[in-house]
C-alpha cells in the first residue's frame, strides 16, 4: 500500500517546532531565520535568541529547517518586535 503526504510550509514548521530546530524563511525577498516557538494557521513566532519575531504564514516563500541544535544564519534580516516578549500569536480582529 502506498501513502502519500502533502508536505506545506505548515507542515514544515511543525516538525521544526516539534524538533526544536532553526529554521530560515523567505519573507518577501528578505530571509529571516531563529528557532520556531509558536505556531498557528494565521502565522508563526521565531526566536533568535534575542528577540521574537512574528511573521504571517501567507508571506512565507520559502522554508529551509536547519538541524537540530544549529544556530540561526547569521546575515538573518530579522528586526525585534516592540514591546514585552510575546510567545503567543494574537488574532488579527478587524
Amino acid at each position: 500500500m502506498q501513502t502519500s503526504m502533502l508536505y506545506t510550509i505548515g507542515t514544515a514548521l511543525d516538525r521544526a517546532h516539534h524538533e526544536g530546530s532553526c529554521v530560515d524563511l523567505l519573507v518577501e525577498g528578505a530571509w529571516v531565520s531563529g528557532r520556531v516557538v509558536a505556531s498557528d494557521s494565521q502565522g508563526v513566532v521565531l526566536e533568535d535568541g534575542t528577540t521574537h519575531v512574528v511573521v504571517r504564514l501567507d508571506r512565507i516563500a520559502v522554508v529551509r529547517v536547519q538541524g537540530v541544535g544549529e544556530e540561526p544564519a547569521a546575515d538573518s534580516d530579522a528586526r525585534p518586535m516592540p514591546g514585552p516578549r510575546q510567545t503567543a500569536l494574537v488574532p488579527n480582529v478587524a
